[in-house]
């Protein structure tokens, strides 16, 4: 704990090793709450420190005492293994920003990650569908890497699954967290790294009866009483990937939330994606997504591609400047820091350049 007598706070901790059960945490994010609470974000990595295809969940934490006093939630949370184990082929959640509206509405937007997912194992496409006009998520009974075109079942409206040929209902129903039940009885399966115990089926696992694609999903999740209680997942991947990509992540940390010139308040974070060529990380592009809707729905900016000799531009950061100028700032192959402007809320951007 460090004490800054200057102004008479006291800091410390909220994710030391051992919090929780995992002594690894990585990529924080920090937000002060409209209530003058401190919001806190951060990856549970348990005993490593690896990126996806890995067992991570997400806690957050919330002080509202300065920076002590801190009260926990796993909100991102996969039972596959058990905590602790470090499981190459684990599903995850990692990579999370925070942001909070005029509204008191707290986001939570992260990277979701099926079993053995990663930005090196992600197939090209969004795991969605158009039914009927309305984007559903793919289900399948075989090879849940297989193209999406193989895949036999859709989510509709309730949880039920559908017949992909012949929309007919099947026995299958999904919940809100997307654990799978068959006749209305809930499937179980062996959690793995554990002696006897059981944990309920996902759709996100792949020995699940039915499992979803493997790709990268962007989930978000949203408090309306300062972090006490969360929604359930929301898949927003369907509304800002495209088809032709494979992965689509992230900038972790902070959102931005900022007023347009007419009134409306919009809340923006960074995106970054591999154009295809996942394999090679110089070619990441930076982008947003963005709300105008308090996180109903949302929508993604261009990428930008000019990068003057920069090489990549990823994981990025935004912040208000005056004159309403969005700036974001990326990390890059330079030995320099690298900025790119926005002057219309963020849906175009300037050529990134070193700073």
């Amino acid at each position: 704990m460090r004490t800054d007598s200057t102004l008479n706070i006291n800091y410390s901790e909220p994710f030391a090793p051992g919090t929780l059960g995992s002594k690894t945490y990585r990529i924080p994010g920090l937000w002060t709450l409209n209530n003058g609470n401190v919001f806190a974000a951060a990856d549970m990595r348990y005993d490593h420190g690896s990126d996806s295809p890995n067992n991570i969940d997400i806690t957050v934490a919330i002080s509202p005492n300065g920076y002590t006093g801190w009260e926990y939630n796993i909100i991102n949370y996969f039972d596959d293994y058990a905590d602790g184990e470090t499981a190459t082929d684990s599903a995850s959640y990692i990579d999370s920003a925070i942001a909070q509206s005029s509204t008191g509405r707290i986001f939570v937007v992260a990277d979701l990650y099926p079993t053995n997912g990663g930005w090196k194992t992600a197939g090209k496409g969004t795991g969605y569908v158009e039914i009927d006009g309305v984007n559903r998520m793919l289900l399948t009974a075989g090879d849940y890497s297989a193209a999406m075109k193989n895949f036999e079942y859709y989510i509709g409206d309730n949880g039920v699954v559908y017949n992909r040929a012949d929309k007919t209902a099947t026995e299958y129903t999904v919940d809100e967290e997307f654990r799978l039940y068959k006749n209305g009885v809930a499937l179980y399966m062996d959690q793995k790294g554990s002696e006897g115990v059981k944990v309920q089926q996902n759709v996100f696992y792949k020995e699940s009866e039915l499992s979803c694609y493997l790709t990268a999903y962007l989930s978000m999740r949203y408090s309306d009483d300062n972090g006490k209680n969360w929604s359930a997942p929301q898949i927003i991947s369907s509304q800002v990937k495209e088809n032709k990509e494979t992965f689509v992540g992230i900038g972790p940390g902070r959102g931005l939330v900022t007023k347009l010139a007419d009134g409306t308040e919009r809340i923006l974070f960074c995106v970054y994606d591999n154009a295809g060529t996942f394999h090679d990380p110089v070619f990441e592009n930076a982008s947003v997504i963005y709300s105008d809707d308090n996180g109903v729905t949302w929508h993604r900016s261009g990428e930008i591609f000019h990068k003057l000799g920069l090489g990549k531009t990823s994981e990025a950061q935004l912040v208000n400047l005056p004159g309403g100028v969005i700036r974001m700032y990326a990390r890059n192959n330079s030995n320099f820091i690298a900025y790119a402007d926005s002057t219309d809320g963020g849906i175009t951007w300037t050529d990134f350049v070193a700073d």
